[in-house]
């Protein structure tokens, strides 16, 4: 019993700083992940944006069209034009 006491006493400090470390890097990889998450969703929602940005400006310049406008501008994705 002496010798596992001795043991445990001599090496505890030890695995007290392994596991510290290892808590750390969990922490640090989490933390990162979050980061890198957010940064994602930051650039789909940027790309969203500049989507919607783009379908206002055409509905708009869509809108302003007289009828004959229209038709001419959807004359090229006619095939036929009758």
């Amino acid at each position: 019993m002496t010798i596992l006491a001795a043991f445990w006493a001599r090496f505890w400090p030890y695995l007290a700083v392994a596991g510290a470390a290892f808590a750390a890097f969990v922490g640090i990889r989490q933390s990162g992940k979050a980061a890198g998450k957010q940064e994602i969703r930051n650039e789909i929602n940027e790309s969203q944006a500049q989507a919607r940005k783009e379908a206002r400006r055409v509905e708009d310049e869509n809108a302003a069209l007289d009828d004959a406008g229209v038709d001419s501008r959807l004359g090229k994705w006619v095939r036929n034009r009758k």
